[in-house]
């Protein structure tokens, strides 16, 4: 991943997330967790959604999906294997 890609909401002028959001410092983390997701042999919209789908508290979760394809990617998320305590810790030292 090298910046923002230009089909990508942060690219367009309009809107909610503006380019100016987007830090080196969050790049780097998107980098890492990219790089762990393709460890799982995931991408990182899958791993996003089945971190968040093992939290007991989270009854759901949206998709901001603009494309058929990207549906298609997150709906492999629900079979993607648990993550140990390890991985976990792993991501929150990325995130933090």
């Amino acid at each position: 991943m090298h910046g923002i890609p230009e089909e990508s909401r942060a690219s367009k002028k309009l809107g909610h997330l503006q380019e100016s959001w987007i830090t080196e410092d969050k790049l780097n983390k998107i980098r890492l967790l990219n790089e762990f997701a393709h460890q799982r042999k995931q991408t990182l919209a899958q791993m996003s959604i089945s971190w968040l789908l093992q939290k007991p508290q989270m009854t759901s979760v949206l998709i901001g999906a603009s494309k058929v394809e990207q549906i298609e990617d997150c709906v492999k998320a629900v079979s993607s294997s648990a993550f140990s305590e390890d991985e976990l810790a792993k991501i929150d030292s990325i995130l933090l």
